[in-house]
């Protein structure tokens, strides 16, 4: 029995999990947020904050890390 290659499915796969995470990067003022911001997504998601107070907590966590106080630690 003949076992068919996965190349092109392998790779579709690979671009289609890659791009996501690549805009993410784009999005997201640095890596150390990311705990933050799955953090307040989990929140949101068991109901322990409604999502637009989680939304507003990640967007003003991400202008005090790009311009206000917490700009100096990011790199």
């Amino acid at each position: 029995m003949t076992v068919p290659t996965l190349g092109g499915a392998a790779a579709w796969a690979v671009d289609a999990v890659a791009a996501p995470l690549a805009s993410v990067r784009r999005v997201l003022p640095a890596a150390h947020g990311l705990p933050l911001y799955v953090g307040l997504g989990a929140l949101a998601l068991a109901g322990a904050l409604e999502a637009p107070t989680a939304l507003g907590l990640g967007i003003g966590y991400a202008v005090l890390r790009r311009k206000g106080p917490f700009a100096r630690f990011t790199a």
